[in-house]
């Protein structure tokens, strides 16, 4: 089998489409249609299967007749400067004992880098803290996981390996936190996994610093 990686060097796409202004409070964008990404690509890919599922790198077959491994990347500009704000990374690897890997890993991860927070859960292992609509924000849960990750700090949406059996598996809301400047802006994004599959539908942030928000909130 082939494992070696291949790098993609397609533009990413930055989710801001679709934008719409709920009043003079929020920074709001409806995803239309809904972007979805999986790693889990079918073996052999397509050209069409790395650009829908904005491939950064993928490997040779794996079981099951799916790639090897591979890592999706989808960018957030959530508060439109056109200024990436979150990376939403979908990635996996079997197990490659010739090239050093070990066991199997399955991530969706959030992140950024310019180190704005997430909600956490567990701020040690990095799991996300799952949010349903109405839910108020807990202030005190914001922070990153700088350990293992997709290369920036954030939070764990699935991390399932011989260590690790975290995953989400619904429609939630991720709580999120542009902390800039000494002032916190708070906002959402609503997504859905289903195992490595990530759906990302809408995204919002407070333009009013230090205000604490809702899950959904728009106005």
């Amino acid at each position: 089998m082939n494992f070696r990686l291949f790098k993609i060097l397609t533009f990413l796409i930055i989710l801001n489409s679709c934008e719409t202004e709920k009043g003079n409070t929020f920074h709001y964008t409806d995803i239309e249609p809904d972007k979805k990404i999986t790693s889990m690509i079918p073996y052999p890919w397509t050209s069409a299967d790395i650009t829908e599922n904005n491939l950064m790198y993928f490997g040779g077959e794996g079981p099951n007749s799916t790639i090897g491994s591979a890592w999706a990347l989808q960018r957030i500009d959530i508060n439109k400067d056109n200024e990436i704000d979150f990376d939403l990374g979908v990635k996996h690897s079997f197990e490659i004992p010739e090239i050093g890997q070990l066991n199997d890993e399955f991530i969706i991860y959030i992140g950024s880098w310019e180190d704005y927070q997430v909600s956490l859960a567990d701020k040690t292992s990095g799991y996300i803290k799952e949010y349903q609509f109405g839910d108020e924000f807990d202030i005190n849960t914001f922070g990153t996981n700088n350990g293992v990750s997709l290369n920036f700090p954030g939070g764990f949406l699935v991390r399932k390996d011989v260590d690790h059996d975290f995953i989400i598996d619904r429609e939630f809301y991720i709580a999120v936190n542009l902390n800039r400047d000494g002032r916190n802006y708070y906002g959402w994004i609503l997504v859905e996994t289903n195992f490595l599959n990530l759906t990302i539908k809408e995204f919002a942030v407070s333009k009013i610093p230090d205000r604490i928000i809702k899950a959904g909130q728009r106005e």
